[in-house]
């Protein structure tokens, strides 16, 4: 709980309790990565083997994709009411929404938000230089960028920081998560003013897929 309000449902309470966690414990894998003495390999050496077909992989993805399909198909209603019954986050969100009152606040906002107060994330050198760059990989909403600039001008105001995020092209997801007779998975589920407020920061890739 924070500040006397509960941040789990009273249903999820319940699934704990069956599962012997703890409230605020039921996730807790960190993994550690060395990142000093280890060092990328030369780029010429990538992406030069042939191509190995991977039948499991190809039944996995397939099978994946048969899963996915009938979202596509939800209205925006009910996949929020879907989401809603499967998270475990509980109030976590609405409380944010309510007590810190952030910009783009949403589950991936609170993501973003528990990495930044839990880890070193700014290096020394960021840290004497007091300047930042950072690039935001596979950002839909811009909720990431805005829980770190949230976070840097509380702890960090005086770092110049700059940013770039990186996406599909918001009407590119929306046509082709649109199907036939509309009602498709990406129109109108995501908010992309965001994105629409600060168009010179965002890269789409060549055919705006997002591709890397």
């Amino acid at each position: 709980a924070a500040a006397g309000i509960k941040l789990v449902l009273s249903e999820e309470e319940e699934l704990l309790r069956e599962m012997d966690v703890m409230e605020g414990k039921l996730i807790e894998r960190e993994f550690a990565f060395d990142n000093i003495s280890c060092g990328l390999p030369p780029a010429d050496s990538l992406f030069c083997d042939p191509v190995t077909p991977m039948p499991d992989l190809d039944r996995l993805k397939a099978q994946l994709a048969s899963v996915k399909a009938p979202i596509k198909q939800m209205e925006a209603p009910s996949w929020a009411k879907l989401v809603n019954a499967i998270s475990l986050t509980g109030r976590v969100v609405p409380t944010l929404r309510q007590v810190v009152r952030p910009e783009v606040c949403c589950t991936a906002w609170a993501h973003m938000a528990e990495i930044l107060y839990a880890y070193p994330v700014l290096s020394p050198q960021v840290k004497s230089e007091e300047k930042l760059r950072s690039l935001h990989l596979c950002e839909t909403s811009g909720a990431s960028v805005a829980a770190l600039n949230h976070w840097l001008k509380l702890h960090h105001p005086t770092v110049a920081w700059d940013w770039l995020g990186h996406s599909q092209d918001p009407e590119k997801r929306s046509a082709e998560g649109k199907p036939e007779g509309g009602g498709g998975r990406f129109n109108g589920h995501e908010d992309t003013r965001f994105i629409s407020d600060t168009p010179d920061k965002w890269l789409f890739g060549p055919d705006g897929r997002g591709s890397l």
